[in-house]
């Protein structure tokens, strides 16, 4: 097991290796016309990793055959005649597979969106439906229900295992800097700059990038290397040229006014004779995909954005199962809460619950209801303490904060001190998922961007509590808040339900 040391210093050793100054080919000026232009593309060979992963998905789809025909023989039903029975595993798993890879199961761009696999193994198990029907046709063989069941069930549920299992491989093995794509990026050198920051900081997604064909601001010149060592050369007169020097896998444009219209058309056609791929960044920040769609108006392509505001309908929606759930959770969770009462009575002289005004939806303030977990006069003595925060710029934090009395270490760490929010999301006040909730003197300097947190309520937990709490930078903070904010979904409550589920059983829930 490599230390993550080990790994930047392999990361940053392929990168310099990678992004080392090259000798570009002088490119001879092609003929206007001629037999070169009129010659098909020149296809690159499928990388090693992607046909692993093909050829492992395809065995383990195929395999589960044998699986249907142990179940066929386990029914004893009369399938007709013997050959005609023997036949039906082979025809299910014939179909299975056809479906697969004409839904694009098999497609090397979704080995690791484990979205779009999930969306393939549906259309697919909709397709084998059909087929398995028109096959029992043709083969004169009664079907029984249970065959049909595991067939329709069964084969898309060991295809996604097997799927989740590639997915995990290739993004740890990219975490290790394997399998990755050379990407050079494309777009105006400060756009450019972000988006390779962006890639380096997600190896998962698979882009490794090892230039960028950069347009200038105004009148400065551009610099030979990026702040994170990727060569820089002029798009405009290097960009073809580069990427056959640095014989990348992929160019991904940035959202760029610079390249568009018949010049984006031409790159497509250059790169499609080289057999590489074209990636399109639009721009957009923290806007997930079921926000998205395509239209075309003639021969454009246009990307809209839904708005982020939920329907009316969908917000009652929400505070309604917020209120049932926090009912329930009062109910399972009551001795938890007569027990944990006791305990900060009997270890420290005060009040059992804690009082404290924070800023709720709209900027409205509202009294936010914890166990008492430090000392009575905690407050005045902040202060005093400010100096030795380890939070980051806006939230204050201390691990080994004096002001805590002896049980309340361990509320923390479990998250028990915010049990009595759950009488908060019964008022209204606060929601079980949402965004932090701030102190009036967070917000009184928040800036325009920030104060958008401010328009969903507050939650009990949410997306900055699952991924590090405090221990996150604030524009970290902010930004996970903000995707929140404009992603809202009940599937990303459930999901941060269950991960907050996770940290609380391991004691990750600390502050």
């Amino acid at each position: 097991m490599q230390t993550p040391e080990a790994v930047q210093r392999r990361l940053r050793s392929r990168r310099a290796a990678d992004c080392a100054p090259r000798v570009l080919p002088e490119t001879p000026p092609r003929e206007r016309s001629g037999a070169s232009d009129l010659a098909g593309p020149r296809t690159r060979r499928t990388p090693a990793w992607v046909r692993t992963t093909h050829t492992l998905l395809i065995t383990a789809d195929a395999l589960v055959a044998p699986a249907m025909s142990a179940l066929v023989v386990a029914t004893r039903t009369d399938l007709g005649s013997e050959s005609r029975g023997a036949l039906l595993p082979v025809a299910i798993g014939a179909c299975w597979l056809v479906a697969l890879a004409v839904a694009g199961g098999y497609d090397a761009r979704r080995v690791t969106d484990f979205r779009e696999e999930t969306r393939s193994v549906a259309v697919a198990a909709v397709g084998l439906a059909a087929m398995v029907a028109v096959a029992t046709q043709l083969l004169d063989v009664r079907l029984p229900r249970a065959v049909f069941v595991a067939s329709i069930v069964g084969l898309p549920a060991v295809s996604l295992l097997a799927r989740r299992a590639a997915h995990a491989w290739v993004a740890t093995a990219r975490r290790h800097g394997d399998l990755l794509q050379r990407t050079l990026v494309v777009g105006r050198i400060d756009r450019a700059e972000s988006v390779c920051a962006d890639l380096t900081e997600a190896p998962e997604a698979g882009f490794h990038p090892v230039g960028i064909a950069a347009y200038p601001l105004s009148d400065r010149p551009l610099p030979t290397t990026s702040g994170s060592g990727v060569a820089v050369v002029p798009a405009a007169t290097h960009l073809l040229s580069s990427v056959d020097a640095l014989d990348v896998d992929i160019v991904l444009l940035a959202a760029d006014a610079e390249l568009a219209g018949p010049a984006l058309r031409r790159l497509t056609w250059a790169l499609e004779e080289r057999g590489i791929d074209l990636v399109i960044g639009p721009g957009l920040i923290e806007v997930t995909r079921p926000r998205l769609a395509v239209h075309r108006c003639g021969g454009l392509p246009l990307v809209s954005v839904r708005r982020p505001t939920p329907h009316r309908l969908t917000q009652l929606t929400k505070a309604a199962y917020d209120r049932i759930l926090a009912v329930l959770l009062v109910v399972v969770f009551a001795p938890v809460l007569a027990l944990t009462a006791l305990a900060v009575r009997v270890t420290s002289p005060g009040p059992v619950i804690y009082r404290q005004t924070r800023i709720g939806r709209h900027g409205r303030p509202f009294t936010i209801l914890k166990f008492r977990t430090m000392v009575v006069g905690a407050d005045s003595a902040r202060p005093a303490l400010e100096p030795l925060s380890e939070g980051n710029e806006v939230m204050f934090k201390l691990r080994r904060d004096p002001r805590l009395t002896p049980v309340g270490h361990t509320l923390r760490r479990f998250s028990l001190d915010e049990l009595p929010q759950l009488v908060n999301v019964l008022r209204g006040d606060m929601s079980l998922v949402g965004p932090r909730p701030p102190l009036p003197v967070e917000t009184a300097c928040y800036s325009r961007d920030e104060l958008r947190r401010l328009h969903a309520r507050p939650g009990l937990t949410g997306l900055w509590q699952v991924s590090g709490r405090s221990d996150l930078s604030w524009e970290d903070t902010v930004r996970l808040d903000l995707r929140y904010v404009d992603n809202w979904s009940p599937l990303m409550d459930a999901h941060i339900i269950l991960r907050t589920v996770a940290a609380v059983i391991t004691g990750r829930g600390a502050y």
